[in-house]
């Protein structure tokens, strides 16, 4: 075994173009990664429908309101023509969003869904209805939005958020909406529990706090779709009740101007080192195939257990090399978010790289050319980033959020997540590293498996 993997390490350090990838090549798409999601000084071009403006609030309220959003340093302020059409105006790319009116409501034109811009120009549109509040709610129109058919009656519970409701301190009216809201599951809180802790166990996805200010919204992290279902439930519900002019939203880890980058940190990081130790580990081991190396070391008295041992240990040592690497230049280089302990988070890395390598290994002996083994991406590995955490697990309708169990990299990617979003230590961890360590062992004992199979014909 020990002979093996040192044949292999020292095999792969005279190939000076394969150290030079494996080094360079993580930290050129990291910083890629870094660059094209990071904070960035966009600002979308908002353009008010004025002479509607003026008609719904007057024109003291309309010029507060425009002043208002003339001096939001976020967006690129305009005041749209006469007898333009809001539709076409930003269609012919003229202004990323047009503000107009239905009755004394604002309604908000955009061409597309595009998260980036729409919560800049809701963000802006707040700011500036704090002084100049035409009306109790606020709507928002996409021109290209897809229509979709009414839910099917089969869509799963999970996708339904769970809102819970501190009694007590909201208008009666609006708690009974909310109990009879069927879009979403309603939950009584006391006014004495723990928001953090109650939200941080689980019980909830969204805690309801009212005051003379206004609504308090504490969530457990920044989630679009999530976010939508709450807000929606929520303008429902207080169309006709007036409880404060201002709306808050607490973020319990993380915040709301926190990049994209930041945001998905754990999650492309354990993408990046699954899928360049995968294909690493299976081209690497299919080149011994091809090169009958791996065919002379079967017929020797060595047992398969150190073919597998040998060869497992080789590319593994690379792949703790490429592990360590990535997460020192995420920590120190680009700053990335570490609310946990950096090692902790590095031990898992270490796991899915090693799952990696068993996979790629797996892969490999069962195909005989370098173009086999890349075949296999789409179905072992492409799937695996959709069930990782790229879309949330637990919004996934028709159940599908079952299939994300077999994913090994669910169980690295929420294990980085509770390390680096949520500052948990090990005590919360150990579950999702025992069961990547089982899936080590596992693939281990298929590869011994495949390997005497290949040995005995």
């Amino acid at each position: 075994m020990k002979s093996t993997a040192k044949r292999i390490i020292k095999q792969l350090l005279y190939d000076k173009r394969a150290i030079i990838v494996m080094v360079l090549g993580p930290i050129l798409l990291i910083t890629l990664m870094f660059l094209l999601l990071g904070k960035t000084d966009y600002k979308p071009t908002v353009a008010l429908e004025k002479s509607i403006a003026r008609q719904v609030m007057g024109s003291v309220l309309e010029e507060n309101f425009e002043n208002n959003l003339a001096h939001n340093n976020k967006i690129e302020f305009s005041v749209m023509p006469e007898n333009s059409d809001a539709k076409t105006y930003v269609e012919d790319k003229k202004a990323d969003a047009v503000i107009t009116f239905k009755g004394q409501d604002i309604n908000i034109v955009m061409l597309e869904l595009v998260g980036g811009k729409m919560t800049i120009v809701t963000d802006g549109l707040k700011a500036a209805s704090n002084s100049a509040a035409p009306g109790n709610s606020m709507t928002i129109k996409y021109i290209n939005q897809i229509s979709l058919p009414a839910k099917p009656s089969m869509s799963p519970p999970n996708v339904v958020p769970k809102i819970a409701l501190q009694i007590g301190t909201a208008p009666s009216a609006m708690e009974n909406f909310l109990k009879t809201d069927k879009d979403i599951d309603f939950i009584s809180l006391s006014a004495e529990a723990n928001i953090t802790k109650f939200i941080q166990d689980g019980n909830a996805d969204a805690v309801i706090e009212f005051s003379t200010d206004g609504i308090k919204l504490t969530m457990l992290k920044m989630d679009i779709n999530l976010n939508t279902k709450v807000s929606d439930a929520i303008a429902k519900a207080s169309k006709d009740i007036k409880i404060g002019k201002n709306s808050d939203v607490t973020i319990v880890h993380g915040s709301t101007d926190e990049s994209a980058f930041d945001s998905l940190a754990y999650y492309l990081l354990g993408i990046l080192m699954f899928f360049l130790i995968f294909l690493f580990a299976g081209i690497s081991f299919v080149r011994e195939r091809t090169t009958n190396t791996l065919e002379r070391l079967m017929r020797t008295p060595v047992s398969s257990f150190s073919v597998v041992g040998g060869y497992s240990l080789g590319f593994g040592f690379f792949a703790v090399i490429q592990s360590i690497l990535i997460i020192l230049y995420s920590k120190f280089v680009l700053n990335t978010l570490f609310m946990g302990q950096w090692w902790l988070a590095m031990l898992i890395m270490l796991l899915i790289a090693i799952v990696a390598v068993m996979m790629g290994m797996f892969v490999s002996v069962i195909s005989k050319s370098e173009f086999q083994v890349v075949q296999a991406i789409p179905i072992l590995i492409i799937p695996q980033i959709f069930f990782a955490g790229l879309i949330p697990v637990d919004m996934l309708p028709y159940h599908l959020n079952i299939i994300s169990y077999f994913m090994p990299l669910y169980y690295g990617g929420i294990g980085l997540k509770y390390v680096m979003v949520y500052g948990y230590g090990l005590d919360k961890v150990w579950p999702y590293i025992l069961t990547l360590v089982g899936i080590i062992a596992l693939l281990f004992i298929a590869n011994v498996a495949v390997v005497r199979k290949i040995r005995r014909s």
